[in-house]
């Protein structure tokens, strides 16, 4: 019985992780519209290791560990879930690290999703 449990919970688990809306190409460019209560999985959209990230507090909350904001795992990148309707916006800034020659630094990649809650 526990094992059939077990099985159960991982299913549910997979199939949740599954229904995430992927922020796509478009999504970047045209904003997202999404369903209030939907979970949001947001590819790194550049090969930085460190981030900023900002997001409208009011309408979406991170399911991604707070210790991993600005650390996320390459390949799973962060995962937000709608908690309210509106509009706002999520900016992702990589970080450049310092150039210790004193050469001028490069402009951090900034990202800016328009996210609408219905």
């Amino acid at each position: 019985m526990i094992g059939k449990s077990v099985l159960f919970l991982a299913l549910l688990a997979a199939a949740a992780s599954s229904s995430d809306v992927v922020v796509g190409r478009d999504d970047w460019d045209n904003g997202l519209k999404v369903r209030l209560g939907a979970t949001i999985r947001v590819p790194l959209p550049a090969g930085n290791a460190q981030w900023t990230v900002v997001y409208p507090r009011d309408i979406v909350r991170p399911l991604t560990e707070a210790d991993n904001l600005q650390r996320p795992d390459p390949k799973k990148g962060w995962r937000f879930e709608t908690i309210a309707r509106g509009s706002g916006e999520m900016t992702f800034t990589g970080f450049v690290p310092l150039d210790r020659s004193g050469a001028d630094q490069p402009n951090p990649p900034r990202f800016v999703l328009k996210v609408t809650v219905r």
